[in-house]
């Protein structure tokens, strides 16, 4: 837990390596994600787990949420407006290598199943940043609380939502 040149070198490849995970090859400059033409399943634990990995960063002093003209916020609004039902513009991926991966079309499989994924991100955009993020709090309403997941922990409304009467984030008692 104290590998400093750990962290470093996996912050440093979310925010400018070579692969797929980076962040800029993980989602195009709308938002769509590189899992969109495969399954909104994957769409959303990619998204999910790259927001983990941003909040780590952030607790450690490191902005990845910002990171790309907040690219990773694209990718929530993007995916979140697909699984309200919104069309959306897709255009086929391609990787870090060139090559051209998944469907011609965005893939419905799993269209409507929101994973606990949302609330996260949208405390840290919304209530952080001051970024509206309409579709991103839409698909966090639909996904409340969160049920039993099997690849994430179920506890983000309780642990990252501030609370709808008005009150502000802050350490216990300072409300």
């Amino acid at each position: 837990t104290d590998r400093r040149d750990i962290f470093l070198s996996a912050f440093n490849h979310l925010k400018s390596g070579e692969t797929n995970g980076a962040i800029d090859h993980y989602f195009n400059t709308w938002g769509q994600c590189q899992e969109s033409g495969r399954d909104q399943g994957h769409a959303q634990m990619g998204l999910g787990f790259l927001t983990v990995a941003a909040q780590i960063a952030w607790n450690q002093g490191y902005d990845l949420f910002s990171a790309y003209h907040n690219r990773l916020a694209l990718g929530y609004e993007y995916t979140a407006s697909y699984m309200l039902g919104n069309d959306v513009r897709y255009v086929r991926y391609t990787n870090f290598r060139g090559k051209q991966v998944f469907g011609d079309s965005i893939s419905a499989k799993g269209r409507g199943h929101f994973s606990p994924i949302y609330e996260r991100t949208y405390h840290h955009y919304h209530d952080i940043m001051g970024m509206e993020m309409p579709f991103t709090r839409q698909a966090l309403e639909k996904s409340r609380p969160e049920g039993a997941s099997d690849l994430f922990l179920p506890w983000a409304s309780l642990t990252s939502r501030v609370p709808s009467y008005g009150t502000k984030p802050g350490p216990p008692g300072a409300n």
